[in-house]
């Protein structure tokens, strides 16, 4: 049996140099890393996969919600599909950056950077921000943030 982890334990530790330049890649490393399967695919893929799962919960656009299934033991990924290019994908944790929820990404094709811990609003434009989707799913391998 695994020990638990926060999921922000689980994203440190999967930000690696690889996956500092790939937002899909470590989306799938982090949720490898807590036991919960996802086929290696680029993130417009991986949002349509995970809205059409019915093990995921669909929270819609509410970024409040998922930052508190973060810190619940949750697996809470967000993610924009984009119909003329790369969508991007980050891992949701517990708390708020500003008026946002805190979050851990790689980069966006090398152009938006890597991001650790901040508010979704460093991971997508303002514009973008109203696109964005979060699901979650229950992770027996993910404790609740203190």
């Amino acid at each position: 049996m695994r020990q638990k982890k926060t999921i922000e334990d689980v994203a440190k530790a999967e930000m690696t140099p690889r996956n500092q330049i790939n937002c899909s890649g470590f989306v799938r490393d982090v949720a490898l890393a807590v036991g919960e399967y996802m086929p290696a695919m680029q993130a417009n893929e991986m949002v349509a996969y995970l809205a059409k799962a019915p093990s995921w919960e669909q929270l819609g656009n509410n970024d409040m919600l998922a930052s508190q299934r973060a810190g619940q033991g949750y697996l809470v990924i967000a993610g924009t599909i984009n119909p003329h290019g790369h969508g991007h994908v980050v891992i949701i944790v517990q708390g708020r950056e500003g008026r946002y929820a805190s979050a851990y990404w790689g980069a966006l094709g090398n152009a938006n950077g890597r991001g650790e811990g901040k508010g979704i609003d460093h991971a997508w434009t303002h514009t973008e921000l109203h696109d964005v989707q979060f699901l979650a799913i229950r992770s027996p391998n993910l404790m609740s943030d203190p």
